[in-house]
């Protein structure tokens, strides 16, 4: 028995090094993807954006701003509504998602019907579609 328990822990230890091991090598692929990415783009290749998840993105404030307001106005109100999300985001307490079940699967949508993301929707608004 206690041969057993032993022979077990080394087998643990084993896989933990080997996950270890594996993870690393994904972070170090993942590196140099990114580092590739940039020298394309920088080498005068086809554009090829790197967009960081979970961090908000003050561009699009700035773009849709610029649409209705002169410049200077718009790079007030861009940084405005900037901050404010970026301050929502960061608030515990609210959560604009929603858990539901599909097929036996709980996952996580977008509740359309949140007080603060229906002060987003402005009437009229055209819906568009951009690729990074």
């Amino acid at each position: 028995m206690w041969n057993q328990k032993r022979q077990s822990e080394g087998h643990c230890e084993e896989a933990d090094e080997d996950i270890e091991d594996t993870r690393k090598e994904i972070c170090d692929i993942h590196s140099k993807l990114i580092k590739g990415f940039i020298d394309i783009n920088s080498t005068g290749g086809r554009n090829i954006a790197i967009k960081y998840i979970g961090e908000l993105n003050y561009k699009p404030f700035l773009s849709a701003c610029l649409e209705k307001l002169p410049p200077k106005k718009a790079k007030e109100k861009a940084s405005e509504l900037y901050y404010f999300w970026k301050e929502q985001l960061l608030n515990p307490q609210w959560n604009p998602l929603k858990t539901v079940t599909v097929g036996g699967i709980p996952e996580e949508i977008i509740d359309m019907h949140d007080d603060k993301l229906q002060e987003l929707h402005a009437a009229g608004v055209k819906r568009c579609i951009r690729l990074w």
